[in-house]
């Protein structure tokens, strides 16, 4: 996977946050938990780039 990749997947767990957020009415919500699933899959990427040596 490529840091763009990452970045993608990035916005769209962030994305997807927002839009469930809407559908409870917190969008402030939602946009932390995809911003909370988004910076995991960062660092879930990063360890396993790290273990590749890559």
């Amino acid at each position: 996977m490529r840091e763009a990749v990452i970045g993608a997947i990035f916005l769209v767990c962030l994305t997807i946050g927002c839009i469930v957020g809407y559908l409870f009415g917190s969008t402030e919500t939602g946009g932390t938990i995809g911003l909370a699933f988004g910076l995991v899959s960062i660092l879930l990427f990063r360890k396993r780039r790290g273990k590749d040596g890559i």
